[in-house]
């Protein structure tokens, strides 16, 4: 939500590349409230436009937390990480996080809770990322229609997951943030 006396103005929007997750901006910007007498402050601004993501903790009966082991192809590596997606055009983020749940995981969950939202870069990027906890969980038919997206549902222990980021192999920023979340609501997780 931009606040009422927001300093910046947005004086024209571009969008030069689209494709179907993501649009590629150009914003002419400037101060709203620079003096009279000054020069009128003007930028460009280039970044990133999507209609928002979603990531999944989904913590078992037992109390382990189910991750994905993900190849990601601008790191070049195999990482650990929160089930996870986009929100499509016509999607609430339940309905996105429910989603990617099914397809990553192969997992339904039967108690959702929203745990909070954040920006995952917010320098190159005006998207907003729901976080959810998924609990009462249960199996399903999954499977991604990305061929490119080569994963594997893993089920681990906090320490698991505290290990591999000490180790760098929980290596995704927007499930560091996820699980920061986890950890300052952990009083109010369901217990079984």
């Amino acid at each position: 939500m931009v606040q009422p006396s927001f300093p910046l103005h947005t004086y024209h929007r571009e969008v030069l590349h689209q494709n179907p997750y993501w649009s590629y901006c150009k914003d002419r910007y400037g101060l709203t409230d620079s003096p009279a007498s000054s020069a009128s402050l003007e930028a460009d601004y280039f970044y990133a436009h999507t209609p928002g993501s979603v990531l999944v903790v989904p913590l078992t009966e037992q109390g382990e937390w189910v991750v994905v082991r993900q190849d990601r192809y601008l790191m070049q590596r195999t990482i650990y990480e929160f089930p996870g997606g986009g929100v499509h055009a016509e999607q609430t983020p339940l309905e996105a996080a429910q989603q990617e749940l099914q397809e990553e995981t192969g997992l339904q969950a039967q108690y959702w809770k929203k745990l909070g939202e954040f920006n995952p870069c917010k320098g190159l990027t005006d998207e907003n990322c729901t976080v959810y906890l998924a609990q009462q969980l249960s199996p399903v038919t999954s499977g991604s229609e990305d061929p490119f997206e080569r994963l594997q549902a893993v089920t681990c222990t906090q320490k698991q997951i505290e290990d591999w980021i000490d180790q760098g192999d929980f290596g995704c920023g927007m499930s560091l943030a996820a699980w920061t979340l986890v950890r300052r609501y952990e009083g109010g997780i369901q217990k079984s």
